[in-house]
């Protein structure tokens, strides 16, 4: 009975002694993990949403930079087609054969339709080549069906007068080109199905007095400009957007906003976003700005101005026959900051982070009952033992402190090298613990790399800009060859990179040149381009040269040499001959060195030639004043005006 009251007392004495012990020590431990806890998760929480604002702001503007990219390419897109185009059809409209049949000559038609098919089954993208003669009727016409230029059996021809686009096109003067405005091609009265969209260029024949001979008209298949826009999706934001003058949709909406004036519908951007309209509507050059939590990136593109011959072209307003290429951009809010993908990113974060200190307040607590064990153990023990202990002790802490701490540098390095990652895999439905750590490395290593890729971009953008805008606005300006040179031969670069062809400038002239630059560039790209294509047989080195030095009296001369095949001196007698290609049916329309003649002796008041011989290379020779002429006629001329 004794020993049992003795076993029973011994018991309850036991847990009296104990279990307050064991409550103190795990509130010490659940309040040093809270203290800890809190302070870590408010850190991580701020560091995240931190990370995450940048981000956001990376993001934001990397896709305002490649919207830009995409709206640019999208506008050059429209305005090359509109460019190459207009010189075509200033070029078919001075053929001889084509003005002789204009005056009634009919001997003259089969050469034209042959001239007609030639250039329908080089250009993929027309649609119909037609003469109209100047009641309306049509005289010649071929049809691109299928991959065929068809011409139209006498029998099919048909009256157009009645139709807009003759009856606006009759009316000009020789020196302007009509531009249609874009829109569902017609036939027999009803709305191709499916929708044929169609751009149409026209320009009027005229006799020495004035009087109306016809129109040659050219129809643009423009469903092949709109998949050329639609190929700059960027990922993420909604497509680039080809608006008219009006506002109208004609690509980069859904199907039921798009053409609406075809079908009495008011669908336009004026209707939808107002706002965005009232900016983009109005100006006639490009921009961007900010309304709310969207970006907008537009140009503006007017055709009748791009390629007019009129002085005044440059001052005409916007009218409804104009263009708005439109990128928008959706802005990071704090909904999109903190998006479900986040939040689980955080929570996920926020476990971790506690499972880690979770471990430091086990580790924590461990060592504070180590060290009240050790000082227990130091007052039974001699001095030799004591120590003996402590260092057993110690040993022991710094191995149970080791393993935790490590751990949780590791976590933290590896949070440090792995968020970006994690953050994409998240996105892609993936989790995993390592993917925390990387943002920070991959912001900063990101953030390197997107200032490095930037200050290039900005070199080749400024590059471009300079040679575009030469192109476009056609001003005559002072200018340094060698710049003008550089430029092309920049921009040109990217074609010869996996060519075995090296392009090399030897310029012997620091004259500078009041002329035009744009032109002067569209007869370097022409002979470089020239070079690439004719003068090398597939996978065969060589090296084309630009060179420039002075002559006398105030002349420049350039040339471009290559060490290609050469050419044979019938054929170089006739290479300045529209039409005349040595790769008929390969890409060679035979109009490119046609044009670069035109420009030479008409804009630029020189004059150029070839020299030649088979496997000896070709040298295209190239001279031009110092000071243009200052012909009004020239001054007002474009670039594309081949019929000087």
């Amino acid at each position: 009975m004794v020993e049992g009251v003795g076993h029973d007392v011994s018991n309850g004495d036991s847990s009296m002694r104990w279990s307050p012990h064991i409550d103190t020590s795990s509130r010490r431990q659940i309040a040093a993990f809270a203290r800890v806890y809190a302070a870590a998760a408010a850190v991580f929480l701020l560091v995240l949403h931190g990370f995450f604002v940048i981000q956001a702001r990376i993001d934001d503007e990397r896709a305002k930079v490649a919207m830009h990219g995409a709206v640019d390419y999208a506008a050059d897109v429209l305005a090359a087609t509109l460019a190459s185009y207009a010189s075509d059809i200033k070029v078919l409209s001075h053929l001889g054969k084509v003005r002789s049949l204009a005056v009634g000559d009919l001997s003259a038609r089969a050469e034209v339709i042959n001239y007609f098919r030639i250039f329908v089954g080089d250009k993929p993208i027309t649609a119909q080549l037609r003469f109209i003669d100047a009641t309306g009727r049509e005289l010649v016409r071929v049809d691109r069906i299928g991959d065929e230029a068809v011409v139209i059996p006498d029998e099919d021809l048909q009256d157009k007068s009645d139709r807009y686009y003759f009856q606006k096109a009759i009316g000009l003067p020789e020196t302007e080109i009509y531009v249609s405005p874009v829109d569902l091609n017609i036939e027999h009265d009803a709305i191709e199905i499916p929708w044929n969209p169609m751009l149409r260029l026209a320009r009027a024949l005229r006799d020495s007095s004035g009087a109306a001979l016809g129109i040659v008209i050219v129809n643009i298949k423009a469903a092949e400009m709109i998949a050329g826009i639609e190929r700059v999706q960027i990922a993420g934001a909604p497509p680039v957007q080809w608006l008219n003058g009006a506002g109208y949709w004609l690509a980069g909406a859904s199907p039921d906003r798009l053409w609406g004036f075809m079908f009495g519908r008011e669908t336009t951007m004026a209707k939808t976003d107002p706002a965005a309209w009232a900016i983009v509507g109005p100006d006639p050059a490009d921009g961007a700005f900010e309304i709310g939590s969207t970006a907008y990136v537009y140009q503006s593109i007017a055709p009748t101005t791009l390629i007019s011959e009129a002085p005044d072209a440059e001052q005409r307003g916007v009218g409804l026959d104009d263009w708005k290429v439109v990128g928008e951009i959706r802005l990071g809010t704090f909904a999109k900051i903190w998006n479900l993908r986040h939040i689980g990113l955080a929570a996920a974060g926020l476990l971790l982070v506690g499972g880690i200190c979770y471990g430091w307040s086990r580790a924590h607590a461990a060592r504070r009952s180590a060290e009240a064990n050790q000082r227990a153990a130091e007052e039974e023990l001699v001095r030799v033992e004591r120590f003996a202990s402590l260092g057993s002790l110690v040993a022991g802490v710094a191995h149970e402190l080791n393993t935790p701490v490590g751990s949780a540098v590791t976590v933290a390095s590896t949070m440090a090298e792995r968020v970006a990652a994690f953050r994409t895999e998240v996105e892609a439905g993936q989790l995993r613990r390592a993917a925390l750590g990387g943002f920070l490395d991959d912001m900063r290593e990101g953030t390197e790399i997107m200032l490095r890729g930037l200050e290039r971009t900005a070199r080749l953008v400024q590059q471009f800009k300079q040679v575009a805008f030469d192109q476009t606005s056609q001003q005559r300006r002072a200018f340094s060859l060698a710049e003008v040179v550089a430029d092309v031969v920049g921009t040109m670069q990217p074609q010869f990179n996996h060519v075995n062809i090296d392009v090399r400038t030897a310029i012997a002239t620091q004259t500078r040149l009041d002329s035009y630059p744009g032109p002067l560039g569209q007869v370097l790209i022409n002979l470089i381009s020239n070079a690439r294509t004719h003068a090398f047989d597939d996978g065969v080195a060589g090296t084309i040269t630009i060179s420039a030095r002075d002559t006398a009296a105030g002349m420049v001369e350039i040339a471009v040499r290559d060490t290609g095949k050469g050419m044979s001196d019938d054929v170089r007698k006739r290479i300045f001959e529209p039409f005349f290609t040595t790769r008929l049916g390969l890409g060679g329309s035979g109009l490119g060195l046609s044009i670069t003649f035109n420009i030479v002796s008409g804009i630029l008041g020189g004059t150029i030639r070839a020299e030649s011989a088979p496997g000896k290379g070709t040298a295209m020779i190239v001279e031009i004043p110092a000071v243009a002429p200052a012909d009004s006629s020239i001054e007002s001329g474009r670039i594309y005006d081949v019929g000087r």
